[in-house]
């Protein structure tokens, strides 16, 4: 569940403020993780004299705060955008780099409009999309008040960005809480957008330079020099075991069902809303199959639109998971087949959090990886063999903690669109026999904000 909240972190990033004039303005923060130096955040905003234009990119390098046992892997986000002299954008590219690959999102005008080209694995895969309405304006007209410090308290801005990994338009409003003037010596800002309910905090000096940045859920950017300020109010920023956690007590006793209570206005997701029925304020889990059958799975399969055609993330119809899918599976019948590809999924991938942008291709050629990666793989193997399979995003109930956790498996239809039956390659059960509540379904990245805003808007409690 790492990465749904990873790519979108880009958007809560500050930029160098610009004078207003054609300049390069560069500024380097040191990244925190519940107190602890993680890595460096840099922002480049640049004007281009010659075309007049703004290319503005942030570069994001962390350790992996998930598990310290492998303090090697690091973690590089890097997006660059570019306007033009009027403000409107033109491109726009992001990168993710892990131990496992390399993932690209390439944002680009075609002649009929604009095209997002994912690449994952290796594997290109290309859509239309619309409803970019990114300028660099708005930001310009509130860094060129910072300089001329013409900006007071109440102040507001609102600011659209494309958000990459999601294609989701996203808008971030902005307000002035605090200037030089008031005694501090800087100014403070708080923002928020659409992919989290909390205010965030940004605190930038009389030049414009960046001090100190709330990044919800679990990061701050501070530069080294700047003491991080205790917070006002309710913290936009906790520790990683709060944050990706739900309290669950002692779990269901047998006979009762989980009960999903949302808060922020949020409501289950369209992809998983079958699987609930409402309850008061809440929604309840139907319960899911527990025994496979043969006609379970094929009755899904020939259903219009069934899930079996590969995505970005699920590239079923690559020759390497084709043949991996061949040689675990063999001639088995279909619940057989999700048997034997959910044990050797278990089994061959080695068990460690990473933050990547979770595909196949990947996964397959790198031999580890967390949930996400378990999933993805795992779908793709059962796609191959013509079983309609889906890649689930929600919470697992871990007796240990008392608590659900942040989780992705695998769902399986069936015929009559209300039965699902459950396998979880990270735990190597099928059909799974822990607790899980869905979230959504997604196999491209498309849901990213969504999971997003329900950090800290989640409570379970059984009925």
């Amino acid at each position: 569940m790492k990465r749904e909240w990873l790519c979108v972190f880009l958007l809560g990033t500050a930029d160098p403020v610009a004078s207003g004039t054609p300049a390069t303005v560069r500024d380097t923060l040191e990244v925190r993780c519940e107190g602890r130096p993680v890595g460096t955040l840099l922002h480049d905003y640049v004007h281009d004299s010659a075309t007049g234009g703004i290319r503005e990119t942030t570069r994001l390098r962390v350790a992996n705060w998930m598990d310290r046992t492998t303090a090697h892997d690091t973690i590089g986000i890097e997006e660059a955008r570019m306007y033009g002299s009027a403000g409107v954008l033109l491109s726009a590219f992001q990168t993710l780099d892990g131990r496992a690959g390399r993932s690209t999102w390439e944002l680009a005008q075609a002649s009929g409009g604009w095209v997002l080209t994912v690449t994952a694995g290796g594997v290109a895969s290309s859509r239309p999309v619309t409803g970019i309405a990114d300028n660099s304006r708005v930001k310009e007209s509130m860094y060129a008040g910072i300089a001329r410090n013409t900006i007071r308290p109440g102040d507001t801005w609102n600011d659209t960005t494309f958000e990459l990994v999601s294609a989701t338009a996203i808008v971030t409003t902005v307000r002035c809480v605090k200037t030089p003037g008031d005694g501090a010596g800087w100014w403070e800002f708080v923002s928020r957008d659409e992919s989290s309910p909390r205010d965030e905090r940004w605190m930038v000096d009389s030049a414009g330079r960046t001090l100190y940045q709330e990044i919800p859920p679990v990061f701050t950017a501070v530069k080294p020099s700047f003491a991080e300020p205790r917070p006002a109010g309710p913290a936009a920023v906790e520790g990683a075991g709060t944050v990706f956690s739900v309290p669950g007590g002692d779990g269901p006793r047998r006979g009762q069902r989980v009960v999903l209570e949302l808060a922020n206005g949020l409501t289950p997701d369209t992809t998983v809303s079958a699987m609930y029925e409402q309850d008061g304020a809440g929604w309840m889990l139907r319960p899911c199959a527990s025994a496979c059958g043969d006609g379970f799975l094929t009755a899904a399969a020939r259903l219009p639109g069934a899930s079996l055609r590969p995505t970005v993330t699920v590239q079923s119809d690559h020759p390497e998971v084709v043949a991996l899918a061949r040689r675990v599976t063999g001639t088995a019948g279909p619940c057989e087949t999700v048997g034997l590809a959910t044990r050797h999924v278990y089994g061959s991938i080695r068990k460690t959090n990473t933050a990547t942008f979770s595909n196949a291709v990947e996964t397959l050629r790198a031999g580890f990886g967390d949930c996400g990666e378990h999933a993805v793989l795992l779908a793709a193997l059962l796609r191959s063999r013509g079983i309609v399979a889906r890649v689930v995003y929600g919470l697992v109930y871990v007796e240990r903690q008392r608590a659900f956790v942040y989780h992705a498996w695998v769902g399986l239809p069936s015929g009559d669109r209300d039965g699902w039956l459950f396998a979880d390659p990270a735990f190597g059960h099928f059909p799974a026999r822990n607790v899980l509540v869905p979230l959504c379904i997604d196999e491209d990245g498309s849901k990213a904000v969504y999971l997003s805003r329900l950090i800290g808007s989640v409570t379970i409690r059984y009925r």
